[in-house]
Order: C-alpha cells, then structure tokens, then sequence
C-alpha cells in the first residue's frame, strides 16, 4: 500500500485554513445568528470585540448552527446561563451561530473557536497563531452511509472494502456537503486504509447538496453513498422499520479500529494571548458549557425535542426523528445506536486522560501526513 503520509499530503488535506467552513458545511442552518441577550448582529461593529481586545466588554463567539451543540447553545440562552455567567465578569457576549465560524475565528472576529482540534492544528500551523484547547463539547459522527438491502449494504457486499471496491470500480455517485467540512479528513483516512483516494481528484465520483438533504437523496435512490449522519436528517430514514439507510461505518469504531483513536469533532478553542489577557471570559464560558451539558444529559430528549426551533437545530424534521438521533448519539440507547461512544461529552473541561489520548490522535494523524509536525509547538491545551 502507497505511504499514507504521500497520499494525504497530495490530497491536500492540510489545506489553506480559508476553505475550512466550522465542523460540517459551508450553508447558512436555520439556526441563523443567535444572541445572548436576543438582540441583533450588527454586523461588526464596536460592539463585537477581536480576539486580542483586552478591554473590550462585548465580544462575539461563533459556533456552527446545527447540532447538538447548538440545542445546548439555545437552551443556555434561553435559561440565562450566559447572561449570568457574562454579567459576573461584566461583559455582554454575541453568540452567532454561522457555517463561517472557523474563517471568524481566523480573522479574529469570533473570541471561541467551536470546531476541532485537528482543525485548530491546521490553523495554528499554517496561520501561524498560538491555539490553546480549554474544553470538548462533540466526537466526530459523520458516517459514511448506504441504502439498507442494496448491493452496497456491507451485509450483501461482504463488508466496508467490498462496498469500496464496488463505488469506485462501478463508478457510483457519493454525496458529501462540502470539501472544506470536519468530516472529510475521516473519511480520507478511512479510504486510504482500504486502499483509496477520497479527495476532489481521487477515486470516487462524487457531488455536493445540503447536509441534511443527503439523507433523503441516498433514500429516494439519486446518490449511492452519503456522508451523513443521523442527526443531520439521517434519523428518518434509519427509524423505519426496515430502516431505508444504514451505516457503511461509523467514524469512531472506526477509527478506533484503525488504530487512530476517537476523531474529535466539536472543541472550545481559543487564542493564547486572548486566554492571557481575558482568563475570566474564558473561565466563565467554560463554566457556561459545563451547566449547560449538565442541564441536557439531565434530559436530553425532552429539550432536544421542546419545541420546532431545537428540532431543526438537530436537522430533524420532526419530533420523533430528533428524538431517535437523541438516544442514537447521545443516550447510546441498547437497540437503537450503532456507536461506541456518545457523540456529545457531558463534561465540558479537560483532564489530563483526555488530553493525552487526543495528543495521541494527533500525533497519528500528523504521522497520517494530515497537520503539519510542527502543531505540538502551536497548539496547547489547558485545564481551567
């Protein structure tokens, strides 16, 4: 098999850190811009301070606007956790919930950084700027997925590189939301194991739509092989009884399987100067997160499915699929979730355990040849 290191570094997975669109698109979700105290992004004005700002008392943080992460977003909006948090430290904080949330943060305009550490590798490295990661919120949980039945179904096809062999030899249609999103690095490496080029020049045929319109499209039968999930309106279709789609491979066993550990998704990531100079911001963010996780591990299915508005935050289209990808993802419910491990922490801060196996994540995958070797010198992590 050709170096992993060779393939990864012509397929340009450590690419230019201006094409990266937060953890898995590059669209505006319904979530659209979402504010701490329900007031309007004024679209950069005084009111929205840099990253670098040490006297600044209204700063911006952009997250991406669909996932789990942004129901806990809304609901610690809605309960006051960040207004109370923010009004000890005496500071007013713009939440906006965009698919540019990792360009803002590059550019400075967005204090936190909501996307992973490989991501916040790339980044340092290329941009050359000193990262600190201060808290983890997602795994990685986008699959690769296939019609349940169809000659692609590893259960008729013999198993992940069969189907492989039988997309690329075929010349079968793969649907992805973009090339900048979180989850194709995972799905890079993964290919790469089973002998294949997943990148815009590789081996596979492949094309581009909304992330929750992929589900639908792999269903009525107009793609072969989708990378989705199920929150991102995999849910419906892997709910029905037979379920319509299923899952080639999830990115957690997966990888695991490969030797690469658990694939981040979501991190709290922030600038070193901005820590330096605005610890308390950073502390009481931190602190927002670990009462919001809390709130929702304590009951989860009933805030992600409260109303339309978290609904549509999971990418669901209805109640019962955001409750379905509730129990999948994160309930690990027995006989419901193909996953080993839930795709939301419900501890918000970092320990040395976790630390240490997300180094070691790294330190394979810049091996892989996907961040540059130097990321130990630009990225940090901190227990607060």
């Amino acid at each position: 098999m050709r170096s992993r290191r060779t393939f990864l570094r012509r397929a340009g997975i450590a690419g230019s850190v201006a094409v990266l669109a937060g953890c898995l698109g590059d669209t505006e979700g319904p979530a659209g811009d979402q504010t701490a105290t329900d007031r309007p992004d004024d679209g950069g004005s005084s009111r929205t301070g840099t990253a670098s700002s040490a006297d600044v008392t209204e700063l911006t943080a952009a997250y991406p606007p669909i996932g789990y992460w942004a129901v806990v977003i809304n609901e610690m909006k809605n309960q006051g956790i960040i207004d109370e948090k923010m009004a000890e430290i005496d500071t007013e904080l713009t939440l906006q919930g965009t698919w540019d949330d990792a360009p803002l943060f590059a550019a400075g305009k967005s204090v936190v950084g909501h996307f992973s550490t490989l991501e916040a590798a790339r980044m340092a490295t290329e941009k050359e700027m000193d990262l600190v990661v201060v808290g983890k919120v997602a795994t990685m949980f986008m699959g690769m997925m296939v019609r349940a039945g169809s000659d692609l179904d590893p259960e008729n096809s013999g198993g992940i590189q069969q189907t492989l062999d039988r997309v690329v030899g075929e010349n079968r249609t793969v649907g992805i939301g973009s090339w900048a999103g979180g989850d194709i690095p995972v799905h890079q490496i993964i290919a790469d194991n089973y002998g294949y080029d997943f990148s815009e020049d590789g081996d596979f045929k492949v094309v581009s739509a909304d992330y929750t319109a992929l589900p639908r499209l792999l269903a009525d039968g107009k793609v072969d092989m989708v990378s989705a999930s199920v929150m991102h309106g995999g849910a419906r279709y892997m709910m029905t009884d037979p379920p319509e789609v299923k899952g080639l491979y999830w990115p957690v066993p997966q990888m695991q399987e490969l030797g690469y550990g658990v694939p981040p998704l979501i991190n709290l990531i922030v600038r070193r100067d901005f820590l330096d100079e605005r610890s308390e911001f950073v502390e009481s963010y931190l602190s927002a997160w670990k009462q919001g996780l809390s709130e929702y591990f304590r009951n989860a299915v009933a805030i992600s499915t409260k109303n339309e508005e978290n609904i549509s935050l999971l990418g669901a289209q209805e109640k019962a699929a955001a409750k379905y990808a509730v129990e999948w993802g994160v309930l690990l419910k027995e006989g419901v979730t193909e996953t080993t491990q839930s795709n939301v922490y419900p501890e918000a801060g970092l320990d040395e355990a976790y630390i240490e196996k997300d180094k070691q994540f790294m330190r394979t995958v810049a091996d892989a040849g996907l961040v540059d070797d130097d990321w130990e010198n630009r990225l940090d992590y901190e227990i607060l």
